[in-house]
């Protein structure tokens, strides 16, 4: 991979290893292993039982939309994080 005068600016001290690493984890295909699906889905149940409640309480408005839109990346990322780097 070719290196960019920004990309090391942005992670200074990083060896070019590392972050080919970091990159190759971020963008390959994590198979489920044992476990992981039921953790999914603890994970998008809480977040849609969040969600649920944020509508019920709050006015429809801007702000509610961002917020339900906040829920729904922050599950994504908690398992993608769940893929990525194990959880059970």
């Amino acid at each position: 991979m070719n290196g960019d005068a920004g990309f090391d600016r942005a992670f200074p001290g990083v060896a070019r290893g590392e972050r080919d690493h970091e990159l190759v984890q971020r963008f390959t295909c994590h198979p489920p292993q044992p476990g992981q699906p039921e953790l999914y889905e603890m994970v998008r149940a809480a977040g849609l039982e969040f969600a649920c409640l944020l509508n019920a309480y709050c006015p429809g408005s801007r702000e509610l939309s961002l917020a339900i839109d906040s829920v729904d990346h922050t599950v994504m990322l908690a398992n993608a994080a769940i893929a990525r780097h194990g959880g059970v």
